[in-house]
């Protein structure tokens, strides 16, 4: 048989993950099987298994996923004139505007990383890239004037991370509950410890000079 083209192997191995998606969704992790999946994803259990040979296999996929879609919000906040307005937006894509079927396969990702070595390792390793980005961004803003942080960088954004896993937890329990509502508070909680230097005006820049 000859060898798929990247592309090709690329296309199934997000079809693949899609179909697991859809039952882990449906059915929670447990709970779905390998057999469902290859019935989602329309595929022989021998394809499935040349791309991912565990359920978990597939959930280091999604993760791997989720982690590039960060990467690439994050590149949009680094070339944003307004870094702290595109970081409001993102806070709303990823709390507000997310499918609550994807919050909650999240959710429970996360509770499985508790349990499962192997999905924790990766849980954790996606969190420390998230991080690492973070941390990069709010250094060169500090770095250019634009921000005096009140507490250490990694400290602020720990910080940062478990406001928005809180409501994420919130917005998966409690189907009345409007993350909307909060981000604004939740924002300027992180204004306040950032600390924005305000940009100069035309009569200070004359002053100035």
């Amino acid at each position: 048989m000859p060898k798929l083209a990247p592309k090709t192997q690329h296309a199934r191995r997000e079809h693949i993950l899609d179909a697991a998606e859809h039952c882990f969704i449906g059915k929670g992790f447990h709970h779905a099987t390998m057999d469902d999946i290859c019935r989602e994803a329309q595929v022989s259990p021998g394809a499935l298994y040349t791309y991912f040979v565990s359920k978990e296999a597939l959930i280091i996929g999604l993760c791997g996923r989720e982690k590039d879609r960060f990467g690439e919000e994050l590149a949009k906040i680094t070339e944003a004139t307004d870094f702290l307005a595109a970081l409001h937006c993102m806070a709303e894509q990823y709390c507000c505007n997310e499918p609550i079927e994807k919050v909650r396969l999240h959710v429970e990702i996360g509770a499985e990383a508790g349990r499962n070595a192997l999905i924790g390792n990766t849980v954790r390793g996606i969190d420390k890239a998230v991080n690492e980005g973070l941390i990069e961004l709010l250094e060169r803003e500090r770095d250019q004037g634009r921000i005096k942080p009140k507490l250490p960088i990694e400290i602020i954004v720990g910080a940062m991370g478990a406001l928005g896993d809180g409501l994420f937890q919130r917005r998966s329990l409690d189907p009345h509950f409007d993350p909307k509502s909060i981000i604004p508070a939740m924002m300027t909680m992180i204004e306040a410890l950032l600390a924005p230097v305000p940009l100069a005006g035309p009569d200070e820049k004359n002053r100035k000079a």
